[in-house]
């Protein structure tokens, strides 16, 4: 994450998050660490853009007010905003739903949702001092947030401990919005990549998974790692520790 905000820049990152309703946010290059304070409410209406086919809604919390004899005084009017494309809204949702698959951090919490189609992230800063999942189905979007008033910790993690409560939410709110899945659109295609090659999978692939793609950006080879033949590709196991810290490999200076 800090090499994607090094590459684009801090002041285009945050200028890119205030279009999910982040302001104020300080454009350094710990800023996708965690490094500006947020609410879950915000949390939760950005991450709604991505089940939402990358419209972003305001958050409000009173649609309209009556007088007693029921007339509107007030009413909210919505202003969408379309701030990402459709196509790389789902693609985002394609790679959140892993989160809930097997090896995933939040792959327990599909013993509470079951099938219900959803995508999230867990969260965890510094010392366990705060433990976060934000998630979201078709239908709904959830932020919990875990912590103390205190600078204290909760000893565990976002999947352990907000995770669980994320889960419990949703799954009892499901009946009340009925089955639904993310659309998928037009533009985007789903492929079989190769997890060792990053090319399109074969059947000599074994460590494979489905990803989406936008037409036109999906890889354009074949998986030659595993392809009879071509065995003599496969990168050699470097036998030496590598020692260079992790800043000096990207950074210009």
């Amino acid at each position: 994450a800090v090499q994607v905000n090094h590459i684009l820049g801090p002041k285009e990152t945050a200028a890119h998050a205030e279009k999910f309703g982040f302001s104020d946010l300080q454009p350094v290059l710990s800023l996708p660490l965690g490094s500006n304070e947020v609410t879950p409410v915000s949390m939760a209406a950005a991450y709604a853009v991505f089940a939402n086919q990358g419209i972003y809604n305001e958050p409000v919390y009173i649609l309209r007010v009556e007088n007693a004899q029921g007339t509107v005084l007030e009413e909210y009017q919505a202003a969408p905003q379309q701030i990402i494309s459709p196509e790389n809204a789902y693609i985002i949702n394609n790679m959140l739903q892993g989160v809930m698959d097997s090896g995933g951090t939040g792959h327990h919490l599909r013993n509470t949702i079951g099938t219900i189609p959803a995508a999230g992230k867990t969260g965890t800063t510094d010392e366990f001092k705060d433990a976060w999942f934000v998630g979201y189905t078709p239908r709904i979007c959830c932020a919990v947030w875990v912590g103390y008033d205190r600078n204290k910790n909760v000893s565990s993690t976002g999947g352990v401990l907000a995770g669980p409560i994320w889960a419990n939410f949703i799954a009892r709110t499901a009946d009340l919005y009925g089955p639904a899945d993310f659309t998928k659109p037009d533009q985007v295609q789903i492929i079989n990549i190769c997890l060792d090659s990053g090319q399109v999978a074969t059947q000599g692939c074994s460590r494979t998974s489905p990803m989406a793609f936008a037409k036109g950006t999906e890889p354009a080879g074949i998986c030659y790692y595993h392809a009879k033949g071509w065995e003599w590709l496969l990168p050699e196991p470097d036998a030496h520790e590598d020692n260079e810290p992790w800043w000096e490999k990207w950074t210009p200076w």
